[in-house]
């Protein structure tokens, strides 16, 4: 049932560009700490994510994350547009190739998005898919779907809801919420404060501060 469930978040971000590549030379970086309220330190999460148009149509990046102890990912990836599916739908595709949990990884992936309206605010919604394929033999492949809606409540002030989906190989899907509140302080530069919150196969919560830089 719950492969079932994951399947129609997948064809239903975090800040990244996703289906909407960078435009020429324009510079995405974005860092992170998530903590766990429980007292799990385990479970405390530092993340580094950057972006970079290279032609305007095709985006390089790097996602670099860990808690420390047993959860570590350093991938790099490029970006390609797709053609649109249909008006206002934005669709691209992800190579990326790393490291991830100290194992060698592949992780291609797919994003889609679109910007959507409530009422006379704007905002978008996003669905980043990627699947995690290990080229050791030993098992252990997942796929991972990110859910976002945004909203600007003005010039400087944005919230975002995203649900986190996953379906290891080798262990039961999870799902969990992050809301949080976007502020910009100078153009350019933004903070982040979220909490993540397990719903399915987890139940931590974690309170995220981040900041984001785009030039």
């Amino acid at each position: 049932m719950w492969r079932f469930l994951i399947l129609l978040v997948m064809l239903g971000g975090q800040a990244s560009a996703g289906a909407w590549p960078r435009a020429k030379g324009e510079i995405f970086l974005s860092f992170s700490s998530t903590l766990n309220a429980s007292g799990n330190s385990a479970a405390d999460y530092v993340a580094l994510y950057a972006e970079y148009g290279i032609t305007g149509r095709v985006t390089a990046g790097l996602d670099l994350g860990t808690d420390g102890i047993r959860s570590s990912k350093a991938v790099g990836f490029l970006v390609f547009p797709l053609a649109q599916p249909a008006h206002d739908w934005k669709l691209a595709l992800e190579a990326g190739l790393g490291r991830i949990d100290s194992r060698d990884a592949l992780r291609p992936g797919l994003s889609l998005g679109r910007p959507i309206q409530l009422g006379a605010r704007p905002g978008w919604m996003a669905i980043d898919t990627r699947w995690v394929l290990f080229q050791d033999n030993q098992g252990g492949d997942r796929v991972e779907s990110d859910v976002t809606f945004g909203l600007s409540l003005n010039d400087r002030n944005k919230m975002m809801v995203q649900f986190q989906a996953g379906d290891p190989s080798s262990g039961s899907p999870y799902l969990r919420i992050a809301p949080s509140w976007v502020i910009e302080r100078k153009p350019g530069r933004h903070i982040e404060l979220g909490v993540t919150a397990g719903v399915i196969e987890s139940e931590d919560i974690g309170l995220k501060l981040g900041f984001w830089r785009k030039r």
